[in-house]
């Protein structure tokens, strides 16, 4: 047998049994309710359940789970709540989470600014909750689902969760339009609930 054969096989072996130990022990689980406005009515509502992985990643889950019950920092409560989707990349993924300006434009965290990317143990597949970030260590309030496969952000972006219930809603809000340039949805997307259980 081919040298390359028995190389790539014996690669394949050591990713199978890194990800079968590979502990997805979920510490946390989290309701999100999406509303949706067309033309100042409400459209639909999509309610979506996650998974949080607070073992492997938690920094990063304490982070999340903080904002979607409301963070009171200063005189002001950093929340989930009303965030927008401001974000949507067909076939890819939807983005949330700016919980400072509403429009994709901020991003913090309970931790005062950035905070470290943590792990990336684990990889882009459909319906994984993932940090959005602009670079290297730079992780605050913005993630983003995907609705497909993107091994290519492995590396460059922490996962955290996936989703349990609603796929379909996220794959339906994923087919919103938008402005081809900006990536912004046409029609009002948001977060109108976010709740928490451990």
């Amino acid at each position: 047998m081919n040298s390359k054969i028995i190389s790539y096989l014996f690669f394949l072996l050591s990713v199978y049994h890194f990800a079968k130990d590979l502990k997805l022990t979920v510490t946390d689980e989290v309701i999100l309710e999406f509303t949706v406005t067309k033309e100042e009515k409400t459209d639909y509502k999509a309610t979506v359940k996650l998974a949080l992985f607070g073992e492997i990643a938690p920094i990063t889950v304490l982070n999340y789970v903080l904002l979607c019950e409301g963070y009171e920092n200063h005189n002001d409560t950093l929340s989930y709540t009303n965030s927008t989707v401001h974000r949507i990349v067909p076939d890819l993924l939807i983005q949330s989470g700016d919980v400072t300006n509403y429009d994709g434009s901020g991003s913090t965290s309970v931790y005062g600014g950035e905070f470290i990317d943590e792990t990336f143990d684990l990889s882009h597949k459909t319906g994984v909750v993932s940090m959005a970030n602009r670079g290297k260590d730079s992780n605050g309030s913005q993630f983003f689902i995907t609705t497909s496969q993107a091994r290519w952000m492995d590396g460059k972006h922490v996962v955290f969760g996936k989703v349990i219930d609603g796929m379909n809603q996220i794959k339906k809000i994923n087919n919103e339009k938008t402005d081809t340039d900006t990536q912004i949805p046409i029609n009002d997307i948001k977060i109108s609930a976010c709740s928490h259980t451990r």
